[in-house]
């Protein structure tokens, strides 16, 4: 596929192996300078061809994270905590820096600002909007135990939930939805406007609304609730 843009960028989510990327210019026969600079998840061995084909040494094949590095508990909230927050408190920015370089997504997907926000104002108790280190230590615990749901429920194991999965994962949870609202909750929280899925990175700011949902649903009666509107709009519209 070509584009006209002077300048683009691709993400491509690939199994461990050898691949070739060759650039080249629209017209036939043009000659053009450029600059192609590749990101790698994990520590691979990059190396240029010669003109006859042929590389200079062995690739080595990308190294894949064993399940026990892939345990985002293995590292102590404390410690994290302390070396990304300013004055005891994490903001939206800072709790995102922390996530995307600590949490291992196993997607190209990285956790947005907007995701961020809504983490911090799903556990804001003290409504500061900032995060205090015993609401990240929460919030930690939860990443911990939506990434393990997320991964028994991904049973194609190519890491996004379809609307299938999803309700097998909302299920798992204590969460009974009928396929109708399954389908409107993928299409609302979905990562691609195409093809319906939601990414590890998308899946824990979503189990995160509907747990602070569910609490607070069960904590209001479990039938009906009795809120002011005060209280539901910091439910409904800070989250």
């Amino acid at each position: 596929m070509y584009y006209y843009e002077r300048e683009m960028t691709e993400f491509y989510n690939l199994e461990p192996g050898e691949y070739v990327v060759v650039p080249s210019t629209m017209r036939a026969y043009m000659n053009a300078d450029f600059v192609l600079t590749v990101y790698f998840k994990f520590d691979t061995d990059l190396s240029p061809h010669d003109e006859d084909g042929h590389h200079n040494h062995t690739p080595v094949s990308p190294t894949i994270p064993t399940d026990k590095e892939e345990e985002p508990m293995e590292k102590d909230a404390t410690i994290l905590f302390e070396r990304y927050a300013r004055q005891d408190k994490l903001n939206a920015r800072q709790l995102q820096k922390l996530l995307n370089e600590n949490f291992p997504r196993g997607t190209w997907h990285n956790f947005s600002l907007d995701s961020c926000r809504s983490l911090i104002a799903l556990m804001d108790k003290t409504r500061k909007m900032k995060m205090n280190i015993s609401e990240f230590s929460a919030l930690w615990k939860k990443i911990d135990e939506f990434k393990n749901l997320f991964q028994s429920s991904d049973t194609n194991r190519n890491r996004y939930l379809n609307k299938y999965e999803l309700k097998k994962a909302l299920s798992a949870a204590g969460m009974e939805l009928s396929d109708e609202t399954v389908d409107l909750l993928m299409y609302r929280y979905s990562d691609s406007a195409i093809m319906p899925y939601l990414s590890l990175n998308g899946f824990i700011p979503f189990m995160m609304r509907m747990d602070r949902m569910l609490n607070v649903f069960n904590e209001n009666s479990g039938k009906h609730m009795h809120l002011s509107f005060e209280e539901w709009s910091h439910v409904f519209m800070y989250n």
